[in-house]
């Protein structure tokens, strides 16, 4: 490679939703000498100029056909990418082998950056089948608890391959930019009222979150607590309108005010949810680091999560949330409720300590590491 010129790098994708994760990555590798064009194929946007990618998009009906897909897999992606001294597929799917099969193909190194779900939820032979990528790859880059799921499912045959890295939390920074009027405006708009306790439940619309068991769990408290309680539930992805009309008949049964969001929220307005949220209960089946707690943590909310889901980076820096599980979760919401002042208090050194892990300028020097060729 030419020392004089940077680092190029094509980064694969998929779900479009998160473009603007990878494109803040770009934008912060630059300054790390490190030149990153990112390829949704999804829909095939890109930042590269490419003829074959303009008809990939522009194909309608015909971009679903199989024969389009081969094109792609054959001939285009291959063509793309030996122009790069590196491709990072980011999310491991089975449609990405294809793609990772024509780079060992052409000797062109590629790195695997898997989320949470590619591993935490899959079977033994989507694993399988997942390891012919790992066995080629360069390295596998991932959060601690994603590395940690890897080590296991694979009994530590690739741990000499494993990179940890974190996503640096943008959302922190739309955080510190919300003013008091801001505030005032979320808190009017549901609307909450002088000594109410607003509970955040889940953060997105998947079945796995588990909303239904903890309804019903607060909708056990007693009424003292239980009529100053406001709920927010936020559903606005995946689109699943049978499930979120679910949680909407279960919420309004549960007799506690609520405001389930099921459509498209700014970051500001997902920001001063977290900022007035008092409570935060996660008991989602699986969860690899999830930035919407993180989120949380750094605005200072009381976390209560499933004592099953595993967070090692949280537990090495000293944060403070609460485990429990379903048998005890009524239990554990009365006493943090009841005694919310003291719960807090124990939270104030949350925001600094996730901060310190996974601000952008606290993650950004292992992710330009991992560039390192």
């Amino acid at each position: 490679m030419d020392n004089t010129r940077p680092t190029r790098v094509l980064l694969v994708y998929s779900y479009y939703h998160h473009h603007l994760m990878v494109e803040r990555l770009a934008s912060i590798m630059a300054g790390y000498g490190i030149s990153i064009e990112l390829l949704c194929t999804d829909n095939y946007i890109t930042t590269l100029r490419s003829p074959g990618l303009w008809l990939m998009r522009h194909a309608g009906p015909l971009g679903n056909t199989r024969l389009v897909h081969r094109l792609f897999e054959r001939c285009i992606f291959p063509a793309i990418a030996r122009r790069f001294d590196l491709v990072d597929f980011h999310v491991f799917t089975s449609s990405r082998l294809p793609l990772m099969r024509a780079c060992k193909a052409r000797g062109i190194k590629f790195d695997i950056t898997p989320w949470g779900t590619d591993v935490l939820r899959s079977s033994r032979e989507y694993l399988d089948e997942q390891a012919e990528g790992f066995d080629a790859c360069r390295f596998i880059k991932c959060a601690l608890s994603v590395r940690n799921a890897v080590s296991e499912a694979y009994g530590g045959k690739y741990d000499g391959k494993m990179r940890t890295v974190y996503w640096g939390q943008t959302d922190f920074e739309v955080i510190d930019s919300i003013g008091p009027d801001a505030l005032g405006r979320f808190r009017k708009s549901l609307p909450l009222e002088e000594g109410d306790i607003t509970v955040c439940c889940g953060y997105n619309a998947f079945i796995a979150q588990q909303h239904v068991p903890i309804l019903k769990a607060l909708a056990t408290l007693p009424e003292s607590l239980r009529r100053r309680i406001f709920l927010l539930v936020p559903m606005t992805y995946p689109p699943d309108p049978k499930y979120v009309e679910e949680v909407k008949s279960v919420a309004e049964q549960s007799g506690l005010r609520h405001k389930v969001y099921d459509r498209y929220m700014t970051a500001e307005d997902v920001a001063a949810m977290r900022i007035a949220t008092d409570v935060v209960v996660n008991m989602q089946i699986t969860d690899a680091f999830s930035g919407s707690l993180q989120g949380h943590l750094y605005a200072g909310g009381v976390l209560v999560i499933g004592e099953w889901l595993n967070y090692p980076m949280l537990d090495a820096i000293g944060t403070y949330y609460i485990k429990t599980n379903f048998d005890t979760l009524a239990d554990v919401l009365q006493d943090v409720l009841t005694k919310l002042p003291e719960y807090k208090r124990r939270c104030r050194g949350n925001r600094e300590k996730i901060s310190g892990l996974t601000s952008w300028p606290a993650v950004a020097p292992a992710w330009a590491d991992s560039y390192k060729l």
